[in-house]
């Protein structure tokens, strides 16, 4: 009954679903059976990502870092031993957002940028290498093999052998409700009248308007067929570009009402598409 708020697949398929209330669940697709970790009832969980083999890094909104064990449910705060840091992860006021980098490095986008070691129990200071734009960047695909980020307003490349950020698209004071990668290269970002797609090795730029205008995506995701997902208000498109058609899902199809969220998507590697929002979780099942 909680909106989700943040997913991320396990290697076994499985689905770990944060939620604005709910804590920390987790979805097993061939059974459609739901675990529910009672230790995390109540909290709000913005962001989930691996730590170790048997643990999950949590990040819960204005409380700060926690691990989560699998297995047992056991449920713990992760200490920084950096007093300043501590705090601002737990009182900023900003969405935590998790992502595992190369080598088990955790990379934390919140108020600022951190990377933290769990093998030594390094903590680094991105700001000197990080673009002084927006806060709480989520991480939407990769290009050229690099993780790919946005802001709302900004799109940025991560470049972690060189362990620096840059800008990929200049920046026009847009809003940007939703952004996501395909696997072509191709960003796709929605507008107040559409979709903009960017061919980011060109420049080149195409607009796309929604078959009813009136819409506006707050949700994108590309699966692994290069099919367009977007959520809308009530409503749910897919766009092949290839044959540059739009479908579209409602009510008649299974799709109720639902004020879709632009971070929690996900194409899974069986191939099934997910979109959260306020009313709960769409799942579509491709086979």
């Amino acid at each position: 009954d909680k909106c989700p708020l943040c997913l991320w697949e396990d290697t076994d398929g499985s689905l770990w679903i944060g939620t604005d209330g709910g804590g920390v669940n987790r979805f097993h697709p061939a059974t459609h059976h739901f675990d529910h970790f009672p230790l995390t009832k109540n909290e709000k969980v913005v962001s989930v990502c691996p730590y170790s083999d048997s643990e999950l890094l949590v990040s819960c909104f204005s409380k700060g870092l926690f691990l989560l064990n699998k297995s047992s449910g056991a449920f713990r705060p992760l200490r920084c031993p950096y007093p300043p840091i501590e705090q601002e992860l737990n009182h900023s006021g900003f969405p935590v957002n998790l992502r595992q980098g190369k080598d088990g490095r955790i990379e934390i986008y919140g108020k600022h940028i951190y990377h933290y070691h769990p093998a030594t129990g390094k903590w680094e200071d991105m700001a000197p290498v990080a673009p002084r734009v927006e806060q709480s960047w989520v991480c939407i695909g990769t290009y050229r093999s690099s993780p790919v980020f946005y802001d709302r307003k900004h799109v940025f490349l991560y470049h972690e052998d060189e362990h620096r950020y840059s800008l990929l698209t200049p920046s026009d004071g847009r809003q940007v409700p939703a952004a996501c990668m395909d696997h072509n290269g191709h960003l796709w970002t929605s507008t107040l009248t559409g979709i903009e797609r960017t061919d980011l090795s060109s420049g080149r730029k195409e607009n796309i308007g929604l078959p009813d205008g009136n819409h506006i995506v707050t949700s994108l995701v590309a699966d692994c067929d290069g099919i367009i997902w977007m959520g809308c208000n009530g409503y749910l498109y897919a766009y092949d570009p290839v044959q540059q058609q739009f479908t579209l899902y409602s009510d008649m199809d299974g799709v109720l009402p639902n004020d879709f969220l632009p971070k929690c998507v996900g194409s899974t590697a069986d191939g099934n598409v997910y979109l959260g929002g306020s009313e709960g979780l769409v799942r579509i099942d491709k086979s």
